[in-house]
């Protein structure tokens, strides 16, 4: 893949353009306008000021923290990374006077992946840079996008889910994990596990929460999208009916979605990551 932060002409640009005017529009505002890219003094400055410690030069793993940094799950993505420091997992995150671009799967359908991949290669390009391994994305979107442009794993750096590199902490180290007191919780796998070509570890994710002591885990078997709203309805009665206090989900999007229709009873959604913190020994809140 070329350097295409010097590379103005990759491949598909010409064509989107003749398709629709509006993308060249789209190509410059998602870079400079989106919250990753807009400031990244503020971006610096915000997870300074929720306790995520500063990028290290360099490390095997590379973690994209994605929109979500400074916006709905920011406190999720520190959760994440408190879980990586205290696993001893070697990782770091693109700083100033790197940018994290936004991986433009926003526009992706429209596009036909060219945006993706232009996106997804600039941050690509960094981490080449920085000397990492492999790259790890926070959001299941991002790493949808990141997928989506590299479906036979023939990048030089792999591109994986943040889920997957703790289900491989778990399995190199044993950690201590146990819920004071005995905790019962609903598990939904999530709208994604319908797309067989992401390769996402979905047995892995669920069968690394079976380690926590004291934990209850109810399998929920509903099927379909959590943008229905009906879907949204029977993932939390069934959880409230099971005496579940919170439900667990592997799917950062499905995390956001669903407890926007529980408005009334706020009911926890949650993800594992913030499940295993608290389960090895910090409650992040």
């Amino acid at each position: 893949m070329p350097d295409r932060q010097t590379d103005g002409n990759f491949p598909g640009r010409s064509q989107m353009k003749k398709v629709n005017p509006i993308f060249n529009e789209k190509l410059q505002s998602i870079q400079s306008e989106t919250a990753p890219r807009r400031d990244q003094w503020a971006r610096a400055l915000h997870l300074d000021n929720i306790g995520i410690k500063p990028a290290k030069p360099t490390a095997e793993n590379l973690i994209i923290l994605s929109c979500f940094a400074v916006g709905s799950l920011d406190l999720q993505v520190r959760s994440l990374l408190w879980l990586l420091d205290r696993m001893g997992v070697d990782y770091t995150y693109l700083h100033l006077p790197e940018k994290e671009y936004c991986c433009g799967w926003t526009i992706e359908q429209d596009a036909k992946h060219e945006f993706t991949k232009y996106f997804v290669g600039l941050n690509i390009d960094q981490a080449r840079k920085l000397g990492v391994k492999r790259i790890f994305y926070f959001c299941i979107e991002c790493n949808n996008a990141a997928r989506c442009t590299d479906p036979d794993d023939a990048n030089d750096i792999p591109l994986r889910y943040h889920l997957d590199l703790v289900v491989e902490a778990l399995k190199k180290k044993h950690f201590p994990l146990k819920m004071e007191p005995p905790t019962r919780i609903a598990y939904f796998e999530g709208c994604h596990k319908c797309h067989k070509d992401l390769k996402l570890d979905w047995p892995g994710y669920r069968q690394m929460l079976d380690q926590i002591e004291g934990l209850e885990i109810v399998d929920l078997r509903v099927k379909g999208c959590c943008t229905v709203s009906a879907v949204k309805e029977r993932l939390i009665s069934q959880a409230i009916e099971a005496g579940a206090s919170q439900l667990i989900t592997p799917c950062t999007t499905c995390s956001t979605r669903i407890p926007k229709l529980d408005s009334n009873r706020k009911f926890p959604v949650r993800l594992p990551t913030e499940l295993l913190l608290e389960a090895i020994g910090i409650k992040d809140e």
